[in-house]
């Protein structure tokens, strides 16, 4: 086989006895469409071998057919371990049964189905992949394989645990500072009966005994507590206005 400019070929060479002398034909036969398809193949098996997800192709009843390197490193199984048996000596039992009915049911129909698995390794670790499973269509017009490309999520689901707990006790936290707040609202409406009544006592009996017969040291000194129970209910006042605290503006 030679390469003539963009071309392939094939060349074969006939000798045949000439009078005289011998002569070679040389028969040249274009093979540019099989070697462009070798060379398609050979790039797309690279592409497959090399490819950061792990890839499963198996036949149309599940049965594994070959597995990457990328598979042998997610799982821990080799691929002679892999070959020749289906995807569910995977399982981990975390997904009910009709999570993977559902699955058949949409590739047999000749839909991809997304999703994600919580699988074992042969170690028995679990981990979390994302999978993507492709029918592949005949030219028949029948199913005669499935693709499946899987993905490593566990950093992913390790983030969303952790989103998840943050969040839950962000709730807890609100739910603790709602309880604060209702309960420092029910203090402070018990202190404002409890305190201004036996003000307002003081400052109104005081408004009374000072209409009564009293000497001017007297009057003087009950002015005194008249003034000072007045500035006493008004820092009551300020005190139990929580929104004046809060606002800086006590």
């Amino acid at each position: 086989e030679v390469k003539i400019g963009d071309g392939y070929f094939r060349v074969t060479p006939r000798l045949f006895e000439w009078p005289e002398t011998y002569r070679t034909i040389l028969a040249f036969e274009d093979i540019t469409l099989r070697k462009q398809s070798e060379e398609k193949i050979r790039k797309l098996s690279m592409a497959v071998e090399q490819s950061p997800a792990a890839v499963i192709i198996t036949d149309s009843e599940g049965v594994i057919e070959y597995v990457n390197q990328k598979f042998v490193d997610l799982t821990q199984y080799s691929i002679e371990e892999a070959v020749g048996q289906t995807p569910r000596f995977l399982k981990s039992g975390f997904h009910p049964a009709d999570y993977y009915s559902n699955l058949w049911r949409t590739i047999k129909s000749g839909m991809e189905w997304r999703g994600e698995f919580r699988n074992k390794k042969k170690n028995g670790e679990l981990y979390w992949e994302s999978a993507s499973i492709t029918p592949i269509v005949g030219d028949e017009g029948l199913i005669t394989h499935f693709v499946a490309l899987k993905e490593d999520i566990g950093i992913k689901k390790s983030i969303e645990e952790e989103l998840k707990k943050s969040k839950l006790e962000a709730d807890e936290a609100r739910v603790a500072a709602e309880d604060a707040s209702t309960a420092k609202s029910r203090f402070l409406a018990n202190m404002s009966h409890e305190i201004r009544t036996p003000m307002n006592s003081i400052i109104g009996f005081t408004d009374m005994l000072s209409s009564t017969a009293l000497n001017e040291e007297q009057q003087e000194l009950l002015e005194y507590v008249k003034t000072s129970s007045g500035a006493l209910l008004s820092l009551i006042n300020d005190i139990l206005d929580l929104s004046k605290i809060e606002a800086g503006k006590l």
